[in-house]
C-alpha cells in the first residue's frame, strides 16, 4: 500500500493487488489534529531575512551558536574515516551508555547503571518515548509554560 498527501488535507491510499489498483481516500487521524509547531516557519523566515542581508537577532529555537568542541569533531572525523557507519542498538551504543552512567556517578553522585540509560538523537524523540512509556490516554500531564511548544503539541496526539 502506498499512502501520500492530497491537496485537500486528506490522504490518498493506493493498494496494489496483482496488476490492478484501487483508490480510496482516508481521513487524517484524530491524533494528527495537533497545532503546528510554528518555530520551523519562523526559522525559515529568519534564514530568508539573513539571506537578504537584513539584520537578524534570532532568539527562536535553542540552536547551538557555536560548533561542537574540537575533540568531538576530531573523533567524529576519525570514526567516519575508520569505522563502518550504521544503526546502533535501539538504546544506543553500550560504551556511550556506560560513559553517561559514569558521568552521572562522577558529576552528580547518582548511581545510574548503563542499563538504565537510553540515548536518543534529541530531546523531542526522547520526550515522546518517555511520554508513551509513562502516561495512559486521558492522564493529566502538567507542562511548564513558558516551555518548549512542541511538547504541548505532542501530548494531545498521544491521547
Amino acid at each position: 500500500m502506498i499512502i501520500g498527501p492530497r491537496g485537500n488535507g486528506s490522504v490518498a491510499a493506493t493498494e496494489f493487488v496483482g496488476c490492478k489498483s484501487a483508490m480510496s481516500v482516508v481521513g487524517v487521524s484524530a491524533r494528527g489534529q495537533v497545532p503546528p509547531f510554528y518555530v520551523m516557519r519562523i526559522l525559515e523566515a529568519v534564514a530568508h531575512r539573513r539571506a537578504s542581508g537584513l539584520p537578524v537577532y534570532d532568539l527562536t529555537a535553542g540552536q547551538p551558536s557555536t560548533p561542537a568542541p574540537a575533540q568531538v569533531r576530531a573523533e567524529a572525523h576519525h570514526v567516519l574515516e575508520a569505522d563502518r557507519i550504521g544503526y546502533t542498538g535501539a538504546l544506543g551504543l553500550p560504551v556511550l551508555r556506560a560513559a553517561i552512567a559514569a558521568h552521572y556517578r562522577r558529576t552528580y553522585g547518582i548511581g545510574v547503571q548503563p542499563g538504565d540509560v537510553a540515548v536518543s538523537t534529541g530531546s523531542s524523540g526522547a520526550f515522546l518515548l518517555a511520554s508513551l512509556a509513562a502516561f495512559e490516554p486521558g492522564d493529566v500531564v502538567v507542562v511548564a509554560q513558558p516551555g518548549y511548544p512542541a511538547y504541548r503539541n505532542m501530548l494531545p496526539a498521544l491521547g
